[in-house]
Order: C-alpha cells, then sequence, then structure tokens
C-alpha cells in the first residue's frame, strides 16, 4: 500500500498537481508574491499559501474542475462582490479555469483587502493607501464578436510594495 506524501512546500504542491492547471496556479503565485514581496510561503490548511506578520493573506490549490484561490478570510470576498459577480465562489474562495485566469488587477486587491484588517503596528490605514496610491493598473477592454469582453490588465511603472511592519521596511534606491 502507497501513501500519498502531503506537500511541505509551494514548489512540491505545484509539481503534485496536474500539468493543465500548474501554470494557472504558478501564475497567482508569481502575481501574490508581487504585492507581498515580504510573505512567507507555507502550506497552511493543506493549500498553498502566504503568511505575512503571522497572518496567512493568501491561498490557492488546484479543484476538482479548475482552480481556486482564497484571500483565507470569509468576509474578504463579500467587499469585492462587484469585481467577482462573474466567477464561481463560495463563502471563502474564488473559483476559476485554468483557461480563465481572474484579472491581474483582482489578485493584486485581494491580498491587499485581507491586509488592510489586520495591518502590523505602525502600519495605519493612510500609510498603507499611500502604498496603493504608487501603483497604477490599466485595464484594457477588447469586446468579442460573440458578446464576451476580453479584459488584459497591465501595471503602468508597478512598483514592489512592503506591507510588513515599517522597521522591517527595506531601503531602495
Amino acid at each position: 500500500m502507497t501513501t500519498k506524501r502531503k506537500p511541505s512546500t509551494i514548489g512540491d504542491y505545484l509539481k503534485s498537481i496536474p500539468e493543465d492547471r500548474r501554470g494557472a496556479l504558478e501564475d497567482r503565485r508569481v502575481k501574490i508574491r508581487s504585492i507581498v514581496a515580504d510573505a512567507e510561503e507555507c502550506i497552511s490548511y493543506r493549500i498553498p499559501a502566504f503568511r505575512l506578520n503571522a497572518a496567512v493573506v493568501a491561498g490557492f490549490c488546484v479543484t476538482a474542475r479548475g482552480c481556486s484561490h482564497s484571500p483565507c478570510s470569509g468576509s474578504t470576498l463579500n467587499t469585492l462582490a462587484r469585481d467577482i459577480r462573474r466567477f464561481d465562489q463560495t463563502k471563502g474562495s474564488l473559483h476559476f479555469s485554468p483557461d480563465e485566469l481572474l484579472p491581474t488587477a483582482l489578485v493584486r486587491k485581494l491580498p491587499l483587502k485581507q491586509l488592510l484588517k489586520q495591518p502590523g503596528p505602525g502600519l495605519t490605514p493612510r500609510v498603507v493607501l499611500k502604498k496603493l496610491a504608487a501603483m497604477q493598473l490599466l485595464d484594457v477592454h477588447f469586446p468579442t464578436t460573440d458578446g464576451r469582453e476580453l479584459v488584459f490588465t497591465t501595471p503602468t511603472d508597478y512598483p514592489r510594495i512592503s506591507l510588513a511592519h515599517p522597521s522591517q521596511w527595506r531601503k531602495t534606491g
């Protein structure tokens, strides 16, 4: 009898999933990492996740029919109802197909919403908003002949944002 080993890292998890979904989750990993660069990668509740200031701020996994993104909070998705209405969802996760990835702007909003709930000591909403103001995204919408709309989100001069405690901020120069 063989037993399936539980992955201990995000890399191990990604190696263990079907190849048709791996690319979508690798993309998710890169995009989450770009917004919470100081987060620690971990496995939490058996799914790949990102932990910052002792709180899990984002996670993702493969599902029976596709992929799932979890903001690791039951209330975060409610605050983004307008942005996520076209995706299947549960109270705590957003489901998507590997063929129809979540928009980049949305992927970046999800961990930020979670981080704003529990900022580190000295990290006020004003400081977070100042960092967010530096981020500019451009959504380009293309209507299709079959009534759908293709949306491409492109960063326009996108800086790395660190939402760690101010004493841990790195000097860039």
